[in-house]
Formats: structure tokens, C-alpha cells, sequence
């Protein structure tokens, strides 16, 4: 009589002798198809005990799962048992041609080689045009470029049936920078059938002259339903695989011009702008000349800092910091280098600001050009000082005969009293200027300590939920110009706007009525001391506006096609 009191495994009993079996499902396949590679191993083994080192050689390792099973039998009254471990490992062939999987070994078992046949896709599908389920494309634009010059990489996914778990290796290139254009997923008919696509776009930045190779890029995916929750390796559902070929860049030398910084573009413009009207520039008076350099196709990092304007030239000049700013689309980047500087005349008179040169390397046509800023003339107006000095020069006329004895003292001491003017409100314009930076600090410093943003530049870099945490600490307080700032600061990284945009501009793009009506109140709290702002109404407002924009980006990715993002942030 034979009893079976528990069987996990089909396998027949073997006696002492222990032995190791390779087999797989597949002997010829494409390079983007996978295969599974099975290993028994007739007693008990450690999990790790197989080593598939070898194996890595010819083949990308997508998923093992070990497993072990027992069995327990009866005959005649004696139990026998047995154990066997298995491996099933699925495999994606690294090239074509013919390839091995390697003989592998346990204690004294020894499995027996097996030659795989791996063939083109093309090759695969003979004249009947057989759909992939996943297909990748890479294209460049242009082919050959400058050293520094922008190169748009594109790459596509075409998904023509259900996938599951779609991810690939992250693009390093050798020699170049890489800048992240965006994600978008789109529908198309190939050949009468729907497919999905997945572009990818990237900024390619050569860093020296000669050729650099975007290296072969590979994308997998699982077909079938969603994972299940006891299949913790993925093996349920077929692999498939996708690899691109690797795309060359020729990349030219850069084209050197006497005392000018390499800047490759495809256009570079120069314009300024002023905190006041020069038609009534007065001696003595400060105004801040703001002038921005934006170059089309490059970064701001290349962009070099501007001829600064000399002392010398009837202005005293204070120099601000340069802001640096960098924008994405899907022409690539755009770079803005914005400087200022507080310019205060020292003379009266007419005055010439001195043009401003900046050489580029125009990438289209090859040849060197120079963006510029023309020189130009301002009246500068004495101001106060030409009153006092028609009454010195009124007392004089008027004088009495023994003062007449003094006049040359008094005349050649009126010509002192202009020059030491001019250095007085040059001295107090100094200290101006000094006393607005030390307010600012002060000010930055207790922003800080209130927990709000530092500056603008600081606050452009805050994620949207860390603005948001910044803004709720200020909802339920009396309205100030930091309520104002902090408000202003979570709009522009809700609607990842630049940060140049100011808060009028960001409500304008959001296009809520209600937000647009409540900072138009709190301006006018702010700087006309008339009305007052409802905290509670404050607060919820904003709350509609961020949940009404988060809505409208959910509902845009939802059209997008549904499948989540292979690189999310």
C-alpha cells in the first residue's frame, strides 16, 4: 500500500546520488525578448548557493526566485522523504548571437551547459510586420555641434499592449552635461493599430571637441496584470525588453576670438531697466540700473559677468550680486544673468553711460557677434544746491563797501563751496546705500527667526509643500509685507513660475477671481492704510486656490495616458 502524505513537487524520487539540471523554455529568441532559466537541485541547499556570476556575462539577471519543496512518502511501512531546491531565473540576452548559459555547481552536482540563439527583432519578424510590445527610439538634434553647444536628445517608448512595472536605466553620458527636458505621454496610430508613447526630452552639453556616444539605453516592462502580492519577484507575466542603439555627437572645437569668454547660443540680448525716471536724475540721488543678459540654447553658468561701468565717469557705482537663472522647455534652456548696480552722480550736467558688449558665438550662421546696450546721455540736475548758491551770489552784490574789501576772499571761497557740496552728498548718498543693505539684513534676519523665507533668491528653491507649510504659519496672523512675500513665494512654486514673476503676475495664472480680489485688498492694507483682510476669508481662499490647482494637475497627467512617470521627482 503506498500513502502520500504531502507532495510539493512533480519531481520522481532520486536515490543517493545527487544531481543538478538546467532547462529553460526557450533555445532562440530576440534581443528584446527574455527567457526563464530553471535549476533543480535534488536535496536541500542554502538559497545563495547558486552562482550566477558567469551567467552576467551574456545576460541581464531580471528576477530570481528560489524556492524549496519537500515530499514525504510510505511503502511497506518505511517513510521515505525527499527535498529538492529549484531557482527559476528569467534572463534578457545583453547581445546577439550565440550565447551560452554557463554549467553550474553544487557540492558535487554539476549541471550541463546550454547554447542559446539570440537573433535581431528585424530578423524575428520576416516580411509580417509583428507589433512589439515595447519599442525605443533615440534621435539627436543637430548631429554635430560646438564644444558647449545644446543638443536636443530625444527619446521614445512606443507601447503597443499592457504594461506593468515600465522602468529603464538612468541616462549618463560621458564628456556631456544632461539636462531633464520633461515627460509627456501622448497617443498614436502606427499601421492602423493604437499605440501609447512615452517622450523623453534632455539638453545635451558637450564638454570637449571630438565624438561622444549616447550609450545603448534599455527599457523593460512586465506584460499581463498587476503584480501579486505573493509574487515577490515578478515573475508572474512575461518580461520584455527594450534597448536602443547607441547615437554619436561630433562635436567641433570651439572657435576662439581675442579677449572673449566662449559663448555658443542661438541668440543673446541685452536689456536694462531703472528704478525711477532719469528725466529727473538729480546730484547726489541713487538709481538702480538693472541690466539682464538672456542667452537662447545655454546655461547661465556661461554666461560671463558684464564690463563693469568705471568710477571715474561722473558716477559713483555699487555693485549688487548677480542673480542667475536657468528655464526649461521643450526648445531646450534659456538662460537669464541679471546684474544691478546703484548709480549716483557726483556732478551736474549732461553724463553718458557707457555702452555695454557682450560677444557671442551664434550657433546658426557660425560666426562671432557682439549683443549690445548703446551708450546713453542723461541731464543730471544740480538740485537744492543751485538756490542756496543764487543767494550767495545776491548777498554779494548787496554787500557794503567794507565788506566789498573782502569780496576775492569771499569769491575764492565760493568756488570751494560746490566741490565740498558734491563730496558731502556723495558721502551721504554712501550712507544711504549702506543704511538700505543693513535694513535688509535686519530684516532677512527676523524673517528667519519668524520662520519665513530668507530671500527671494533662498524662497525660489522651497517645494511647493514646504512654501505652503511656510504660508499656513501666516494665515491666521494680522496681514504684513511678509504675508504678502510668504504668499507670493508658494504661487510661484504651485505654478512653477520663474522667479522674476511677480505676485500680480502669479495670480493672473491662476486665474482665481477671489485670490485676484484678496491681494488687491492686502495691498491695500499694506500701502494705502485703508480697509482690513479677513484672516478666516484669507485662509480660505487660499486653500481653494491650492486645491483647485492641484485638481487641475491631476487631471491633466490622468489625460497625459496614465502611466506614471519613469523618472519621478
Amino acid at each position: 500500500m503506498l500513502c502520500t502524505f504531502a507532495s510539493f513537487s512533480a519531481w520522481p524520487l532520486i536515490g543517493a546520488a545527487q544531481s543538478l539540471v538546467s532547462t529553460v523554455d526557450r533555445n532562440e529568441l530576440t534581443i528584446n525578448q527574455t527567457l526563464r532559466l530553471t535549476v533543480t537541485y535534488d536535496n536541500q541547499a542554502n538559497t545563495s548557493a547558486l552562482d550566477t556570476a558567469k551567467l552576467r556575462s551574456d545576460f541581464d539577471v531580471l528576477g530570481i526566485s528560489p524556492q524549496t519543496s519537500s515530499s514525504t512518502t510510505m511503502v511497506n511501512g518505511v517513510t521515505q522523504s525527499s527535498v529538492t531546491t529549484r531557482w527559476s531565473i528569467v534572463l534578457a540576452p545583453k547581445r546577439e548571437g550565440q550565447l551560452t548559459i554557463p554549467s553550474f555547481t553544487i557540492g558535487t552536482a554539476k549541471s550541463q551547459p546550454i547554447s542559446i540563439n539570440v537573433v535581431s527583432a528585424a530578423a524575428s519578424q520576416g516580411s509580417d510586420a509583428v507589433t512589439q510590445p515595447l519599442a525605443v527610439s533615440v534621435s539627436v538634434e543637430p548631429e554635430q555641434v560646438y564644444e558647449e553647444q545644446q543638443v536636443i536628445l530625444t527619446v521614445q517608448l512606443v507601447i503597443s499592449q499592457r504594461l506593468n512595472d515600465l522602468g529603464g536605466s538612468q541616462l549618463a553620458i560621458e564628456g556631456g552635461e544632461i539636462v531633464p527636458l520633461g515627460q509627456q505621454t501622448f497617443q498614436q496610430l502606427d499601421n492602423g493599430i493604437a499605440t501609447q508613447v512615452v517622450e523623453l526630452r534632455y539638453a545635451i552639453f558637450p564638454e570637449k571637441a571630438g565624438v561622444i556616444t549616447i550609450p545603448e539605453l534599455k527599457y523593460t516592462g512586465r506584460m499581463g496584470g498587476r503584480r501579486s502580492l505573493f509574487d515577490a519577484f515578478g515573475m508572474n507575466g512575461e518580461q520584455v525588453i527594450a534597448r536602443s542603439k547607441p547615437v554619436s555627437i561630433d562635436v567641433l572645437p570651439r572657435v576662439d576670438r581675442p579677449s572673449a569668454q566662449w559663448l555658443p547660443a542661438k541668440s543673446v540680448v541685452l536689456t536694462e531697466a531703472w528704478s525711477g525716471s532719469l528725466d529727473d536724475w538729480q546730484v547726489g540721488q541713487p538709481l538702480t540700473r538693472t541690466v539682464m543678459v538672456k542667452a537662447e540654447q545655454q546655461r547661465s553658468a556661461r554666461v560671463s559677468p558684464l564690463s563693469p561701468m568705471p568710477n571715474d565717469d561722473g558716477f559713483k557705482v555699487y555693485q549688487d550680486q548677480p542673480q542667475l537663472d536657468d528655464e526649461t522647455s521643450d526648445e531646450g534652456v534659456t538662460a537669464t544673468r541679471t546684474e544691478s548696480a546703484a548709480l549716483v552722480p557726483s556732478q551736474a550736467g549732461e553724463l553718458i553711460l557707457p555702452e555695454v558688449r557682450l560677444p557671442w558665438f551664434n550657433t546658426t550662421s557660425g560666426v562671432w557677434e557682439v549683443a549690445v546696450l548703446p551708450a546713453k546721455s542723461v541731464r543730471i540736475k544740480s538740485g537744492t544746491q543751485s538756490d542756496g548758491e543764487s543767494a550767495n551770489a545776491t548777498g554779494a552784490q548787496t554787500a557794503d563797501p567794507i565788506e566789498a574789501e573782502h569780496a576775492p576772499s569771499q569769491a575764492g571761497s565760493a568756488g570751494v563751496w560746490p566741490l565740498i557740496s558734491g563730496v558731502l552728498a556723495l558721502i551721504v548718498a554712501g550712507l544711504m546705500y549702506r543704511l538700505i543693505q543693513l535694513q535688509r539684513k535686519v530684516s532677512a534676519l527676523q524673517q528667519h527667526e519668524a520662520g519665513s523665507p530668507l530671500s527671494p533668491p533662498q524662497a525660489v528653491h522651497l517645494s511647493e509643500a514646504q512654501a505652503w507649510s511656510a504660508l499656513q504659519q501666516h494665515l491666521r496672523q494680522p496681514i504684513t509685507a511678509t504675508t504678502r512675500e510668504v504668499l507670493q513665494t508658494w504661487l510661484r512654486s504651485a505654478l512653477k513660475a520663474p522667479a522674476r514673476d511677480s505676485l500680480e503676475m502669479l495670480v493672473q495664472r491662476s486665474g482665481d477671481t477671489n485670490l485676484q480680489s484678496l491681494v488687491e485688498g492686502i495691498d491695500r492694507v499694506l500701502f494705502r492704510d485703508q480697509g482690513e483682510v479677513n484672516a478666516v476669508d484669507f485662509a480660505d481662499t487660499v486653500s481653494k486656490v491650492r486645491t483647485a490647482l492641484v485638481s487641475k494637475s491631476q487631471c491633466q497627467t490622468q489625460r497625459a495616458g496614465g502611466l506614471p512617470p519613469l523618472y519621478p521627482e
